[in-house]
């Protein structure tokens, strides 16, 4: 009866490696997160200084400006959600910790016990196996959300170039119509009629 419960205790302390290990990874995903999550913060911010900008430099942008503002609106919604995505996954971890510690300090008392409690190991063990399980599924949950923030840095970057593009295109334009304008005045110089002397 004595081996059975050191193999099941043997068995609950591999788990509890195991479930450490993982938990590890865990955080490390949610630093991933963090690290994204800040990185978008900042390409919102400089969105909405090229927004500035924009509306600073002429009124003609109006439609590109509210198409920015849209796109701002959006990421910022992104980046409420990841982060109440995060919080839920750094609550998940303190939760399971804890979940991992009483679940130890269970398994010492229930070594101590007699057969009768030899059950309780059991029980206990799979607990840690349910455990483990859902924190893969965390870990799969954090994947998903990193996924979610890479499309979004990509739309963000490309939004950027956009908004660059238009305020090359306008400059490109004014040098045109300035030249233009230019041209006309020489042209009119040129068509002038001569003015005669009288002798």
């Amino acid at each position: 009866m004595e081996r059975k419960l050191n193999d099941a205790f043997t068995a609950l302390e591999e788990q509890t490696a195991s479930l450490s290990t993982t938990i590890a990874q865990l955080g490390i995903e949610a630093g991933k997160l963090h690290s994204q999550v800040t990185r978008l913060e900042g390409m919102v911010k400089q969105l909405q200084e090229q927004q500035e900008k924009m509306l600073a430099t002429t009124g003609k942008l109006n439609d590109a400006g509210e198409k920015l503002s849209q796109e701002i609106d959006s990421l910022s919604a992104i980046i409420t959600e990841k982060k109440a995505a995060m919080d839920f996954i750094s609550e998940s971890i303190v939760s399971i910790v804890s979940e991992v510690t009483s679940v130890k300090s269970d398994t010492i008392t229930t070594k101590l016990l007699t057969e009768e409690e030899s059950t309780q190991t059991k029980r206990q063990v799979k607990k840690c196996q349910e455990l483990e399980m859902d924190i893969d599924k965390s870990v799969l949950k954090v994947k998903a959300v990193n996924t979610l923030l890479d499309d979004s840095l990509d739309k963000a970057d490309k939004t950027l170039n956009d908004s660059r593009s238009i305020s090359l295109k306008e400059r490109a334009l004014k040098a045109i119509a300035l030249k233009q304008r230019t041209s006309a005045q020489e042209d009119s110089q040129g068509d002038s009629p001569a003015i005669s002397v009288p002798r």
